[in-house]
C-alpha cells in the first residue's frame, strides 16, 4: 500500500517534483502481535534483527529511505534509547538462526539514534498507544535502498525495567508463508553489563512502513553538434561525483549543445554570441542558443554538471582562424567560410576573389562569436610598389586576405600583373587602425593622420 507526499529531486539539472511514497510492508488485516520484534519490549534492553527479503519488499521501490515506522498498540509510558541500522542484503534469514546470534554492525549503516536529539539521558519518551499507531524512526540521513532485501538492526536500552509490553503487529499470513527464521533477538541485559542474557530466533513478520523517495533514472544526455551532425553518438557518462557527466572526443570545434534525443527533456545552450573559454565552466541556458568555442580543442573532454547546470571543455587548444566573405560574387547568399593559413608572423591569410563586402573572422567556422570587419576598416588598393598606378579593387579580383591577430585588423591586397615581363607587383599595404581613440592610416609601415601628415 502506498501513500504519496511531495519531495524535490534534481533530474539532469532541472528541479523536478517527484512523489515521496509511504509504503506499508505487511497487512494489518487479521494481524497478530508480538512483544519481541523489533525489540523485546518486556525487557529494558534488547538487541534485535529482522530480515525482509526482496519478495517481502516487492512493492518498495529502490530509492532513498527517510523514515521507518512500526505498527504498534498498547504499552505503558516508558523511556528508551533507540538505535537503528540498515543494510541491503540477499539473505533470507538472520545470521545464527538456530542460536539467536546477532550480527555486528560493522558493515551496516546507522540511520537513527535518539542520542544527541535533546532527549533526557538520550532516551525518547514513548506513550501508550490506543488501537493502532505507528512508532516512527525518522532517519538522521537517507539510506540508499537498492531494491532487494533489507536487514534491520535495533538496539533498545532503558534505565528501568518498565514491563511496558508494547505490542507490534505481525502479518501472520506472511509469517506462516516460510520456515526461514528472519527475526532474532538478544535480551535481558543492561547497558552496563549482562544479567542473564537470553537469545531467540524465529519466523515473524512485523508490519512496517517505509518513507521512500523513488530513484528516478536520469534521461540519457548527449553532446550534439556540428562535429557529429547533431546526432546522439556521444553520450555523457556518469563520473565519480554525483550529477557530473563527461564525454571525450578526439577534436571539438564548431557549434554544439547538451541535449536529450527528443530535444525537449533536456535542451541546454547558451546566450547568443557567447564564446566558451577552454577550462572555464559556462552556465548553461535552457533552450538557449548553440554553444561555440573560441578555438579547436584536441583530446577534448566535455564535463556536464547537472546540479550546477554548467559545461566545461578541457583539452589541447589549437587556434585555427577562418574567414567568411561572399568570395568573388558580392551576393549575400554566397557568404561562406575559408580556413586561413598561418604565416608564422602573427598573421593568417587566404588567396581568393574579392566580393565587395567586409569579412567575418573566427576561430571556428561558425557565426557564434565571430568578429566583424566592415568596409571602413579595409583600404585597398592604393599605390603600387612601382611607378604603376593601380585602380581600386573590383569584385572578382584575386586578392590576399590577411588577418593580423595582435593588432586585430584585416587587410586585402591585390596582386597586379604589369603586362611588362609578366612581373607580379603587390599593392601597398594600407589600412586604418584606432590608436588612443584616433584614426591612424598605416601605409608601408609608415603612420599618417587623416590629414595625411606622417606621425612619429
Amino acid at each position: 500500500m502506498k501513500k504519496s507526499l511531495l519531495a524535490l529531486m534534481l533530474l539532469a539539472g532541472a528541479a523536478t517534483v517527484s512523489a515521496q511514497d509511504v509504503v506499508q510492508v505487511g497487512s494489518l488485516e487479521g494481524a497478530s502481535s508480538t512483544t519481541k520484534f523489533p525489540w523485546y519490549s518486556s525487557y529494558e534492553c534488547s538487541s534485535s534483527e529482522i530480515v525482509y527479503t526482496a519478495d517481502d519488499l516487492k512493492d518498495l521501490p529502490a530509492g532513498d529511505l527517510s523514515k521507518l515506522e512500526f505498527a504498534v498498540t498498547g504499552g505503558q509510558m516508558t523511556y528508551i534509547h533507540l538505535r537503528v541500522w540498515l543494510e541491503n542484503t540477499t539473505d533470507t534469514q538472520v545470521v545464527g538462526a538456530t542460536s539467536g546470534a546477532i550480527r555486528n554492525t560493522d558493515e551496516m549503516t546507522k540511520v537513527y539514534d535518539t542520542a544527541g536529539k535533546g532527549y533526557f539521558m538520550d532516551e525518547r519518551t514513548l506513550q501508550a498507544y490506543s488501537g493502532t499507531g505507528y512508532l516512527d524512526c525518522p532517519f538522521d540521513t537517507p539510506f540508499e535502498y537498492t531494491g532487494g532485501g533489507l536487514r534491520i538492526r535495533f538496539e533498545a536500552t532503558g534505565e528501568n525495567w518498565c514491563q511496558s509490553e508494547f505490542a507490534f503487529f505481525v502479518d501472520q499470513d506472511k509469517a506462516n508463508a516460510s520456515s526461514d527464521k528472519n527475526c532474532s533477538t538478544i535480551y535481558d541485559f543492561t547497558e552496563s553489563g549482562m544479567r542473564s542474557r537470553s537469545a531467540e530466533a524465529e519466523r515473524s513478520f512485523p508490519v512496517v512502513q517505509f518513507t521512500v523517495t523513488p530513484k528516478v533514472d536520469a534521461p540519457k544526455v548527449y553532446l550534439r553538434g556540428d562535429f557529429n551532425g547533431w546526432g546522439t553518438t556521444h553520450e555523457f557518462v556518469a563520473g565519480s561525483e554525483d550529477g557530473v557527466y563527461t564525454v571525450s572526443l578526439d577534436e571539438l570545434s564548431g557549434s554544439f549543445k547538451v541535449a536529450t534525443e527528443d530535444w525537449s527533456t533536456v535542451n541546454l545552450g547558451g546566450n547568443e554570441g557567447d564564446v566558451l573559454a577552454v577550462g572555464t565552466p559556462y552556465a548553461l541556458v535552457e533552450n538557449g542558443a548553440n554553444l561555440a568555442l573560441g578555438s579547436t580543442v584536441k583530446n577534448a573532454v566535455v564535463t556536464y554538471n547537472a546540479k550546477e547546470k554548467t559545461v566545461t571543455v578541457t583539452g589541447d587548444e589549437v587556434l585555427t582562424y577562418y574567414m567568411k566573405h561572399p568570395w568573388g560574387t558580392g551576393e549575400d547568399a554566397d557568404w561562406s567560410w575559408k580556413e586561413l593559413t598561418d604565416n608564422g608572423d602573427g598573421s593568417y591569410s587566404v588567396v581568393a576573389a574579392y566580393g565587395g563586402k567586409g569579412v567575418n573572422v573566427n576561430t571556428a567556422a561558425s557565426d557564434a562569436g565571430a568578429m566583424w570587419f566592415g568596409e571602413p576598416s579595409v583600404v585597398d588598393p592604393r599605390e603600387a610598389q612601382s611607378t604603376i598606378h593601380l585602380n581600386s579593387v573590383e569584385i572578382g579580383d584575386e586578392c590576399t586576405f590577411t588577418y593580423w591577430k595582435d593588432n586585430n585588423f584585416v587587410e586585402i591586397v591585390k596582386t597586379v600583373v604589369t603586362g611588362v615581363n609578366d612581373l607580379n607587383v603587390k599593392a601597398s599595404k594600407v589600412y586604418k587602425v584606432i590608436e588612443n581613440g584616433q584614426v591612424v592610416i598605416v601605409k608601408d609601415n609608415a603612420r599618417y593622420n587623416v590629414a595625411g601628415q606622417m606621425l612619429r
